[in-house]
């Protein structure tokens, strides 16, 4: 990524400034040919810390999906263009195997850029297309759901009054008062948990193409929307 330099940091959605492309031509042919001739990048998990996991790249892959998209849609050659997405895919799906909703979020992003660059390539499809027609994205969504509804929980039981922030006095406090607080932040915790749990079954049961909003959940609401807006082109 280094051989790129401070050019990548310039690269956003639907946006290459003049001239990138052709200027590392060779070195986006190079990682693409390393990303797709390896195994799938595995990333680590901790599952003793679950409330500051370690977490893969994620800005680096965003960037990369807008590269590697817009490189495709440059390409005279229609191999390499499918190569450009078979990177995107490659990356998008050890995202997929993630548990946090944030990776969730990226990895959707690489898929929607395939989704959307594909149509403009021609013939033939590549062997890998199948499995990403068929990916079903419910299923890692249904998954991460738990790993909130777990992060949720413990974060209530654990930090009542919020995590501390290294100060003595502060700390004190809220050793004293966690007691008193603690299962008030258990029981917001639970109504907040069995209602992210209602409006992702139903969302994902429902017509995927239907306005979906949620009032009093207004950033889980449109997590699920992306989602759906998603679900609702492929079917097109």
């Amino acid at each position: 990524m280094e051989r790129f330099g401070d050019d990548l940091l310039t690269i956003r959605r639907g946006q290459v400034p003049p001239g990138f492309l052709e200027k590392h031509a060779n070195t986006i042919r190079t990682l693409r040919a390393q990303i797709i001739s390896n195994e799938p990048p595995v990333w680590a998990l901790d599952i003793e810390d679950i409330l500051q996991p370690p977490s893969p790249p994620l800005l680096t892959h965003l960037r990369l999906f807008n590269l590697l998209g817009a490189d495709a849609l440059a390409q005279k050659n229609a191999a390499a263009a499918w190569a450009d997405l078979h990177a995107i895919w490659i990356l998008s799906r050890s995202l997929w195997q993630r548990p946090e909703t944030m990776s969730m979020a990226i990895a959707l992003r690489g898929s929607r850029t395939i989704a959307e660059v594909a149509p403009n390539i021609g013939p033939p499809m590549p062997e890998w297309w199948n499995e990403f027609a068929s990916f079903d994205v419910r299923v890692p969504l249904l998954r991460a759901i738990e790993y909130e509804a777990f992060a949720m929980r413990l974060r209530a039981e654990r930090y009542p009054l919020g995590e501390p922030d290294g100060s003595k006095f502060d700390d004190t406090v809220r050793g004293l008062a966690a007691p008193f607080v603690r299962p008030i932040r258990v029981a917001q915790s639970t109504i907040a948990i069995e209602k992210m749990h209602e409006i992702t079954v139903a969302e994902m049961k429902a017509d995927a193409c239907r306005p979906f909003a949620v009032a009093d959940m207004p950033e889980w609401s449109g997590f699920i929307r992306r989602f759906n807006e998603f679900r609702c082109s492929a079917t097109r």
